[in-house]
């Protein structure tokens, strides 16, 4: 088998990369500039017996209108160009894999896949357009699978990254008593890809959380005690809506989401409560 993917050399893709060819898949990673072209991609596509799309900018860097535009672009215009690729070609993929997130949902409420409590922030309109640029899939006889991913944690990168700073062994940030952290390991993360390649019963949307709800700052306490920080500091929830401006949404607008459609297939999780998860990720 044959797997192309895209943002292959990001936090997932790598991880990704590594678990799929330990199974004896072969991985393509298409590289950024045939995302931008439906005729650069098309190059690509008919040797592929399936697709992982995660393409997409890093949206923790500073939002400012052209690097919104970039976040944007680099998700939806890129799908798009991708299925427009597949329907001008005679030989298509039998899966078209793609990331989403739980920024799709409302803040307000819990939410399973079937919830269409939708947020109406900048995050939840990339989503939402994001899905929508898939949606030409299904006529085209190519299975469909939307990963709606929450926080993912692993060593190295990503969310937990920042935190290895060693002033953080001092004087430790703790924040969002009222932010829900949707989020997952990984290792399970990428247990849940690999089965939705070979799985053909997997269709539709999956939330990609663990089962259990935190709050940040539950996580970040638990951080900087594991990390044995001398002292843990509240930062007031104005102070860094002041500075993120509205980027703060991505920090204390995020929903209450559970993994229904995993959890009906009978997944098992390896990391399925934090405390496990930080003493894999951070140990002690």
């Amino acid at each position: 088998m044959k797997v192309g993917i895209t943002g292959a050399s990001g936090l997932i893709g790598s991880n990704l990369k590594v678990a799929l060819i330990s199974s004896g898949i072969e991985v393509i990673g298409i590289p950024r500039r045939a995302l931008y072209s439906t005729d650069s991609f098309k190059a690509y596509v008919t040797e592929l017996d399936g697709i992982i799309n995660l393409a997409g900018a890093n949206i923790g860097k500073r939002w400012t209108s052209s690097y919104m535009k970039e976040i944007y672009n680099s998700r939806v215009e890129t799908t798009r160009n991708l299925v427009n690729a597949i329907r001008e070609v005679s030989k298509r993929p039998k899966f078209f894999i793609s990331a989403s997130a739980v920024g799709i949902y409302a803040k307000e409420g819990i939410h399973d896949e079937d919830s269409k409590q939708f947020s109406k922030g900048f995050l939840g309109m990339v989503c939402i357009d994001w899905e929508k640029a898939l949606s030409g899939l299904d006529e085209l006889g190519v299975r469909r699978v939307v990963m709606r991913q929450g926080v993912v944690l692993a060593r190295g990168g990503g969310f937990l990254s920042p935190f290895n700073l060693p002033l953080f062994k001092l004087v430790f940030p703790v924040f969002g008593k009222n932010a829900n952290f949707p989020w997952i390991h990984i290792v399970d993360l990428v247990e849940v890809y690999k089965r939705a390649i070979f799985d053909d019963g997997m269709t539709g949307v999956y939330n990609l959380v663990t089962p259990q709800m935190i709050t940040l700052w539950e996580l970040l306490s638990k951080i900087a005690d594991k990390k044995g920080a001398l002292l843990k500091v509240p930062v007031p929830e104005w102070i860094l809506r002041f500075i993120l401006r509205r980027q703060a949404e991505m920090i204390f607008d995020t929903p209450k989401v559970v993994p229904k459609r995993l959890m009906e297939l009978g997944f098992e999780f390896k990391y399925p409560d934090i405390d496990t998860a930080i003493e894999d990720l951070i140990g002690g």
